[in-house]
């Protein structure tokens, strides 16, 4: 260009061979250049199987619209005014090519000003989702319309982040509608995958992956909230993209954006699974069962407690990451978790069914019942002792028919006695028939509030 900026005359520039050449180099470099810069695509991190943020899509288009007005302010110098005339005049064949240079310069700059400027407002509301507290959450807010530009929230003392889903979900939804340069699938699946890997990093970061497995020897109650919040707002994502309020218009298959969220959602999944597992059957610890054979039972409840203890253990104590989805050793593990819980499943029915066998008495078959409590609810379990809760109705009826026995008797008795029926001793008798009546109540009263605890369809 220094070179052009010397000639005075535009027809010995074009009539000049070596600088004609000189300028048709130039272009060619250009045309490669400004090719590089636009041929750059913001999927390529996913593509190479990399879990970028929503801020490199951000970053993305930031850059090229810095970059594209760079390039168009070099484009519009008195400089490469001169050699677009130098070509045009000696009517060269890279005259069409720097056209093109400059067209594409054109339309790439309109390109990442629309989308930079309709990105703004979903980039606020994902910033301030990052710095969103995942504990608290709280009931659903409807959509509302983005805030006006630089507009930060009315009050981040205590925000919530499943309503923040809803938000980012809504104004996507109109950066579809009203840009015109991001309205494709391609698109919105970039930044769809993007703000799954966000809610994937948070959802990491709030359970952590070095300790969520540690909490089956710790605070296994506490440990599966955070991990059922997880779950309930991952699929608070994927319910709020499901509804598809207006202006949401794309139509693709959601897997392709997904796909991560989905994986990361069975992992969650099988991770509460265990830990529910697993307070159920370390409750066997505190098992104590009577009767003839109480002692027997006891030891074989006893010592497949010990069994799920040892195998809990073993999840503590693994080496890999459990939150990430394309770890199969979890699976694996898992899998071989179920086949040794199905097997106690089965042992843990028999002991039930024959210490309901040896339950003399109503009292002790529903003791038994809830000393089990939430196990017999198990699919396997529960297919085997179902027609025990039938028994416990038959024994219930047993007692209304024994009641009704004894009221017939002391009927009888009083019209035998001439309308006194007998009482305790020592007791008034209007005062010893309301005494006998409550006794005969309370009789039947326990047992129906046995019953009734039992929960049980």
């Amino acid at each position: 260009l220094a070179r052009v900026s010397r000639w005075s005359t535009r027809t010995r520039l074009a009539t000049d061979s070596s600088l004609l050449h000189a300028v048709e180099t130039i272009i060619i470099d250009w045309a490669h250049q400004v090719g590089d810069v636009l041929s750059k695509d913001s999927a390529q991190p996913l593509l190479e199987g990399l879990h970028p943020l929503p801020r490199a899509e951000f970053d993305f288009w930031q850059r090229r619209l810095d970059n594209l007005q760079c390039i168009n302010e070099q484009l519009l110098s008195p400089r490469v005014s001169a050699i677009a005339d130098i070509l045009r005049d000696a009517q060269s064949c890279y005259w069409p090519a720097l056209q093109s240079v400059f067209s594409d310069v054109a339309a790439g700059l309109e390109e990442a000003r629309d989308i930079c400027l309709h990105l703004r407002p979903l980039q606020l509301l994902l910033e301030d989702m990052e710095q969103t507290e995942y504990s608290q959450v709280g009931p659903a807010a409807p959509p509302q319309p983005p805030p006006p530009r630089g507009h930060r929230g009315a009050d981040r003392s205590a925000p919530q982040l499943q309503p923040c889903i809803d938000r980012v979900l809504f104004t996507l939804g109109l950066v579809w509608a009203r840009s015109r340069h991001y309205n494709s699938p391609a698109r919105v699946i970039v930044i769809l995958r993007e703000i799954c890997n966000l809610l994937i990093e948070m959802t990491r970061n709030f359970l952590s992956p070095e300790e969520v497995l540690k909490g089956l020897q710790g605070e296994i109650e506490e440990t599966l909230g955070s991990v059922r919040l997880s779950v309930a707002t991952v699929q608070r994502l994927l319910r709020s993209y499901d509804e598809g309020q207006e202006p949401q218009c794309w139509d693709f298959p959601p897997a392709l954006a997904f796909r991560r969220m989905d994986s990361f959602l069975r992992r969650l999944r099988t991770i509460e699974e265990l830990y529910e597992t697993a307070i159920e059957f370390l409750k066997l610890e505190k098992v104590e069962l009577g009767g003839v054979r109480g002692n027997i039972f006891g030891s074989q409840v006893f010592q497949m407690y010990e069994e799920v203890a040892e195998l809990v253990r073993g999840f503590a104590d693994c080496k890999y990451d459990p939150l990430d989805p394309a770890e199969e050793q979890l699976n694996k593990d898992f899998a071989e978790f179920q086949t040794k819980i199905q097997d106690l499943d089965r042992r843990l029915t028999t002991i039930f069914c024959q210490g309901f066998d040896d339950c003399n008495s109503m009292a002790s078959a529903v003791k038994l019942v809830h000393m089990f409590s939430s196990l017999l609810e198990r699919p396997l379990i529960k297919a085997q002792v179902s027609p025990y809760y039938s028994a416990l109705l038959e024994m219930f009826n047993t007692e209304l028919d024994n009641a009704k026995l004894m009221y017939d008797a002391q009927v009888a008795a009083a019209t035998a006695t001439g309308g006194i029926p007998p009482i305790n001793k020592n007791m008034p008798p209007v005062a010893g028939q309301l005494k006998w009546a409550l006794e005969l109540q309370e009789r039947l009263e326990g047992p129906r509030k046995d019953l009734w605890a039992i929960d049980h369809p």
